[in-house]
């Protein structure tokens, strides 16, 4: 990991990876990119949720980990991401299965919240270390008091031979503990999780990993 972060090549240049166009192209080549079922872990926790929660999926692409839930549990689903044709797909699943769901165009890295909702979800959001802060800021803003964060990312150590070739390929990319209990230490972090464990998300996402699994109580 470069010692500053802002003076990274990618920040200057950024890889197309990071951009809207090279994720609206992949979903519009491969139908459903990440597959149909939610993570485990995320839906786990979706269904503690109380029934007609507004949920807002940050960086949530075509709505797999919310939208499957939203019609059984009520849910009122805000489906985040600068991939419209993602969006597309997510609205159009939402309307075949009568969920109640909103698209919201918008980059996680320049995104401000303009209301707040019961529990937010963000899954595999790969950021750079100096990107981080503000997302987490972000977070906090956008959930009520005493509603839920809930995080899966990609942890340290992922990179290395235990762990297939998926996700980021550079270790700025991956988190750890005690950034995230640094970042929500004015809430209570019910979890704080590293684990070793398969994901199964679409050709895209498949294979072991290491992981940290978040689920955060916003203070009142």
């Amino acid at each position: 990991m470069p010692d500053n972060p802002a003076a990274s090549p990618e920040t200057s240049a950024p890889r197309a990876s990071s951009q809207p166009a090279f994720w609206d192209e992949r979903y519009r080549a491969h139908d459903r990119l990440f597959g149909t079922d939610p993570d485990p872990f995320l839906a786990d926790a979706l269904r503690r949720l109380p029934s007609g929660s507004s949920v807002l999926d940050v960086g949530g692409g075509d709505g797999r980990n919310t939208l499957p839930l939203a019609h059984k549990h009520g849910f009122e689903v805000t489906v985040l991401d600068f991939a419209p044709h993602a969006l597309d797909t997510a609205m159009a699943y939402a309307s075949a299965q009568g969920c109640t769901a909103t698209a919201l165009h918008a980059d996680v890295r320049t995104w401000a919240p303009q209301r707040r909702y019961d529990a937010a979800v963000v899954a595999f959001v790969q950021l750079l270390p100096a990107e981080r802060p503000r997302l987490y800021d972000q977070l906090r803003e956008a959930v009520r008091p005493g509603g839920a964060i809930i995080g899966l990312w990609f942890r340290d150590g992922h990179g290395g031979d235990a762990y297939d070739r998926i996700g980021p390929s550079k270790s700025d990319r991956y988190l750890n503990e005690r950034e995230i209990r640094d970042a929500f230490a004015a809430d209570t972090v019910h979890i704080c999780a590293a684990v070793d464990r398969t994901v199964q998300q679409g050709p895209v996402l498949r294979g072991h990993a290491a992981l940290l699994q978040v689920q955060v109580k916003r203070a009142r």
